[in-house]
């Protein structure tokens, strides 16, 4: 990112023109990596497969509930709020904590693939009230939770919106392989399905993506399943926080592959570093409390 891409960004942040879009990354290390949750699962379900590391699958088969008689597709979905419920809590109100910058930038609309509450615990702690909604990807889910009509979001009201679902409502949760093919398919067939503030927010707003990675399969999936609004953008460019990649072979080339195959299919711009490292400078760009150069 440039220095006019910087000044671009906090005149969007300040116009409430940016929209924040959180992924897995965003949430460690109070969360673990969906691929250490998915090695625990697996060696309690003693999981046949040589894959142990993919959450979706290992969900799957533990939904099955193999060798037994009746199947349980809510087992991993009730497993993983209860996971949730042990873990510990980001600093809320500490200038370090990433959910605590995002909750001082007053943006009206927040959306996130994570299943966890503390973007909506950051938000009442700045003494926002914050609406927590999430996507009625199937039709059992509309039938049981009809969408409440609630107001706009502002500022002082925003709404977080969780595409995967949240650990509220535990049936909610795309987890499995089977759910998040039927996430795709149904949300790429009813956009309806994404409600129509938050198919603005994808329009009409500078995304900001944190949590992550441009090399992750799964970040190129939800861009297609997300892509009948991404196409009617009116904004020419959005924003990844990445981290440099280093396992690869040639990793400076890998850097710049990635950085031009996401701003020619996608509009994305690159700020390589942490997220701390972004928190620091958007917190001095903003004129917010700084953060601790230890934390960066």
């Amino acid at each position: 990112m440039t220095e006019q891409d910087w000044d671009t960004l906090i005149e969007q942040i300040d116009a409430g023109e940016c929209t924040p879009f959180l992924g897995a990354g965003a949430s460690m290390p109070f969360v673990e990596v969906g691929a250490d949750i998915a090695r625990r699962w697996a060696s309690e379900s003693n999981f046949p497969l040589d894959d142990s590391s993919n959450l979706g699958r290992v969900a799957q088969y533990m939904g099955l509930n193999f060798g037994g008689d009746l199947t349980d597709p809510g087992k991993p979905k009730r497993k993983m709020v209860s996971y949730l419920a042990t873990r510990g809590q980001p600093q809320y109100g500490s200038p370090n904590d990433l959910f605590t910058t995002l909750a001082e930038l007053k943006l009206p609309v927040y959306i996130t693939t994570n299943y966890d509450s503390f973007l909506t615990t950051a938000l009442q702690h700045a003494r926002l009230t914050p609406q927590r909604e999430f996507c009625r990807w199937n039709k059992r889910l509309e039938k049981r939770f009809p969408l409440n009509g609630a107001g706009r979001p502002t500022p002082s009201a925003p709404l977080v919106y969780h595409l995967h679902g949240h650990d509220g409502i535990a049936d909610s949760l795309v987890i499995s392989e089977d759910d998040y093919i039927d996430f795709i398919v149904n949300v790429s067939q009813r956009g309806e399905l994404i409600p129509a503030v938050i198919q603005d927010a994808l329009t009409d707003n500078t995304l900001l993506f944190l949590g992550y990675s441009l090399a992750d399969w799964n970040l190129r999936v939800l861009f297609s399943t997300l892509r009948q609004f991404l196409e009617n953008s009116t904004r020419t460019g959005h924003i990844a926080v990445q981290l440099p990649p280093t396992s690869a072979t040639d990793p400076d080339r890998a850097a710049r592959y990635l950085e031009h195959y996401f701003r020619t299919s996608q509009g994305v711009t690159v700020f390589w570093g942490t997220w701390q490292e972004f928190n620091k400078k958007l917190r001095e760009k903003r004129g917010l409390t700084p953060a601790d150069d230890s934390a960066a």
